[in-house]
């Protein structure tokens, strides 16, 4: 788990770019709108969630397969088909034929919905109420239903960037939502704030 802690880090660093951009534009006056940017912090952000929960629960899950891990109800449910079987029994490093089906399996979706990222969590973590034991280890105080909704509107405004330009419906000429460098920081602190209560979570 580790390893997937580092790089989620080094991913939310990046977001250092546009916002390094931003307030160059700003502070020269460049007379553009550079809001794009801010944008762009926004989903690099989620991005790094996403890859965070991808990376743990791959890990887990091979960890689960080695014994090194105890097994989650989830887990035991995980299905392979007959080929992919043979190739685990045939392999000399199972474990690594295993890895490569959880990603192809996993490679399509996406974990930053607040109910798909504790569905993909189950993987690996028996805890029931994972949200309440996430809440309880956010650097700020939050409750786990507050916590939920949070990240569920960052993730929705991640999808009307990602996917409708950040516009409002039906405008014409097209108008963005506004955005702000609050805003953007305060959606890379709790997505920070977020990984590192996982992190101690499933430890």
């Amino acid at each position: 788990m580790t390893t997937a802690i580092t790089l989620f880090h080094s991913l939310i660093s990046q977001t250092a770019v546009p916002k390094g951009l931003f307030r160059y534009i700003k502070d020269q006056k460049v007379p553009i709108d550079a809001s794009d940017l801010l944008r762009w912090e926004w989903v690099l952000a989620i991005s790094a969630l996403d890859k965070y929960i991808h990376d743990i629960v791959r890990t887990g899950m091979v960890e689960q397969f080695l014994g090194l891990r105890p097994k989650t109800n989830k887990f035991n449910v995980f299905r392979i088909d007959m080929t992919k079987y043979t190739d685990l029994r045939t392999s000399l490093s199972p474990e690594i034929e295993f890895e490569k089906e959880i990603k192809r399996q996993h490679g399509y979706l996406a974990f930053q919905h607040p109910d798909k990222l504790v569905d993909a969590l189950s993987f690996i973590w028996s805890e029931e109420h994972k949200w309440d034991a996430i809440s309880r280890n956010m650097a700020s105080p939050i409750s786990a239903s507050d916590l939920k909704t949070k990240l569920n509107n960052i993730v929705i405004r991640r999808d009307q960037i990602v996917h409708e330009g950040d516009c409002f419906a039906a405008s014409i000429p097209l108008q963005q939502q506004p955005i702000s460098e609050a805003d953007t920081d305060d959606v890379i602190s709790f997505i920070t704030e977020l990984v590192q209560a996982i992190h101690l979570s499933i430890a």
